[in-house]
């Protein structure tokens, strides 16, 4: 309402990559419990683990010129 699109737009990029994150992790959970890994060492790492290409990727796309605000 106040024009504030390319702002919005960039948070919305932000948000979905950290939500993706939920995904990550329930992907690479099952990964290293058939490597016969103890659940609860295998999320505390999963948990850490998650957040690691999600915060590369989605600021990294943010900062592209071709995303940058309009």
């Amino acid at each position: 309402m106040r024009g504030g699109m390319g702002a919005h737009r960039l948070w919305m990029i932000r948000n979905f990559s950290l939500t993706l994150a939920a995904i990550t992790l329930g992907m690479r959970l099952p990964l290293l419990i058939t490597v016969h890994w103890p659940l609860a060492w295998a999320y505390v790492l999963v948990s850490w683990m998650c957040w690691d290409l999600h915060l590369v990727v989605g600021p990294g796309l943010v900062r592209r010129p071709s995303v940058a605000p309009v």
